[in-house]
């Protein structure tokens, strides 16, 4: 991805797991980015604010809303690094 994604929104740990027979497995289990944390802050109140907006050559709405959201985010990060 060419976009800054700000990073882990969380830390990532290994999750040990043991299925009781003796075998033991680590997983890595990592965050999700800052870009998706902003973003699925922001999905809410795009959906509210831009509900009556056009769509892009006939983009559902769903899309609509995902696409905004993510510009709202990239706006975050953008803001962040100054």
């Amino acid at each position: 991805m060419s976009k800054n994604d700000g990073g882990s929104a969380f830390p990532s740990d290994d999750l040990v797991w043991n299925d009781g027979y003796g075998e033991v497995q680590t997983i890595k289990v990592g965050g999700m980015t800052l870009r998706d944390y902003f973003a699925a802050h922001a999905v809410g109140d795009t959906m509210m604010l831009c509900h009556r907006d056009t769509p892009v050559d006939g983009e559902p709405y769903p899309e609509m809303f995902a696409r905004r959201a993510y510009e709202i985010a990239d706006a975050m990060l953008k803001e962040r690094e100054k």
